[in-house]
């Protein structure tokens, strides 16, 4: 992220560059792939409809669902592709990674896990 930040001459805040949602949805990524390591694969999920899941990682062959959220929320909000998604492969738990909420829903009988950036860089595991 710091070497492509170079490339455009971009280094201002997250909250105020127009490209934030890349940004935090990369790092989110380069997260996962340090705590998970090299064995596990990180896939994302789209429909031909255009309902899409940032990224999707299976454990003992159970999807997990994962968003990164550049935004803070008032309240837990789970996304019409986040509900597709749980609707059609019923994962047990699922992640919303944003700025500030650590909070848990259910939906259909998925736990839905917000986590802070910091807490997920802190504490995210999928450790039952």
């Amino acid at each position: 992220i710091g070497f492509r930040n170079f490339a455009i001459n971009n280094f201002n805040k997250l909250g105020i560059r127009e490209d934030k949602c890349f940004v935090f949805e990369n790092f989110v990524y380069l997260i996962l792939k340090e705590k998970l390591g090299s064995n596990s694969k990180i896939n994302f999920w789209r429909t031909k409809a255009g309902a899409e899941v940032d990224f999707v990682i299976l454990k003992d062959l159970k999807p997990i669902a994962i968003e990164a959220k550049a935004k803070h929320f008032n309240k837990p909000s789970v996304t019409r592709s986040m509900r597709s998604f749980i609707s059609t492969y019923k994962p047990e738990i699922a992640f919303v990674i944003n700025f500030n909420v650590n909070e848990e829903i259910k939906i259909n009988g998925c736990l839905v896990r917000f986590m802070s950036a910091e807490s997920f860089v802190d504490s995210f595991t999928l450790a039952s």
